[in-house]
């Protein structure tokens, strides 16, 4: 059993057998299974986490999930590893730090500067609005990075808008942590199709340890341009939606009808137009505009 001043391990139990780091590290398959085995120190038998670095020997640490707080295990272990992470990478880390005169508790402080706040969970807009108010107020930039249940696949829910953050560099982006495979996921140049909204973005992973943190912090990405929306096939998705009668279908309908025009109607540049994830539907604003130069006529 050999430690590191205290603080890092490089041996631990699986059902009472002693494992080293190196070993189990050996067996995995890229990530796959990082943690699904239950490691336990050998000493207070509490339990520990690989942690796998690319630039220093695997090591086990202890895994701190506060007792009573309902935590899920998602949530405590992406804080452990990200936190793990970057103190690896050289920056001052800490878990579960009381701010604003414990009006909020940020899950990881970085820097004094930096929250890194990690939902697994649901999170309603006031709750959301409320901890983001919060932090601009005593000056410090949350960053949102989510589990599973908020993942982006092909359509952008109203849910996951709050978590969308904007810089230069990347565009509109998208956190998204897996303890499980040891990544972080970043989802940049976001875009929806003008009809169909159908999400448009690049992706690059970053494993979740010193050197991936370095990385990630560094990355500055090509912003690939989208080639243009197949116009056919959005006049072909919105006679869809106002036939299956769904609310954005029965909106459209709605203004065209009120407009006089058809789904063959509206223009080229409309359909061929991307937007950004915030923006209103460029559809919905144009059918709009009609509508209001009509009465002011």
């Amino acid at each position: 059993y050999i430690t590191n001043g205290g603080l890092f391990m490089y041996a631990a139990l699986v059902n009472e057998k002693l494992v080293t780091a190196y070993e189990e590290y050996s067996l995995l398959p890229n990530y796959q299974q990082l943690n699904t085995k239950i490691y336990r120190c050998p000493r207070c038998k509490k339990r520990v986490i690989l942690i796998v670095s690319q630039s220093k020997a695997p090591f086990f640490k202890h895994y701190n999930v506060s007792q009573g707080k309902g935590e899920k295990e998602e949530h405590a272990l992406s804080k452990q590893m990200l936190c793990t992470a970057l103190v690896g990478a050289g920056y001052q880390a800490k878990m579960e730090v009381n701010l604003a005169y414990r009006q909020l508790r940020a899950d990881i402080l970085m820097q004094n500067s930096i929250s890194f706040e990690i939902q697994c969970s649901p999170i309603s807009d006031i709750e959301f609005d409320h901890r983001h108010n919060l932090y601009e107020k005593i000056g410090i930039k949350d960053v949102w990075v989510v589990g599973r249940r908020h993942f982006l696949h092909q359509q952008l829910r109203e849910s996951q808008k709050k978590f969308l953050r904007f810089n230069q560099q990347w565009g509109w982006y998208y956190l998204e942590i897996n303890p499980y495979e040891a990544d972080i996921s970043l989802k940049y140049n976001i875009l929806l199709s003008p009809i169909s909204r159908k999400l448009k973005y690049q992706i690059k992973k970053f494993s979740l340890d010193d050197l991936g943190i370095k990385q990630f912090f560094n990355f500055e990405p090509y912003l690939k341009r989208y080639s243009l929306p197949d116009v056919q096939f959005q006049r072909q998705y919105l006679h869809k939606k106002i036939q299956q009668k769904t609310g954005y279908g029965l909106q459209v309908a709605q203004l065209l009808y009120e407009n006089r025009k058809s789904v063959e109607d509206i223009p080229v540049e409309i359909l061929t137009q991307y937007y950004l994830p915030k923006q209103s539907c460029p559809l919905v604003q144009y059918l709009q505009k009609i509508s209001e130069d009509i009465e002011t006529k």
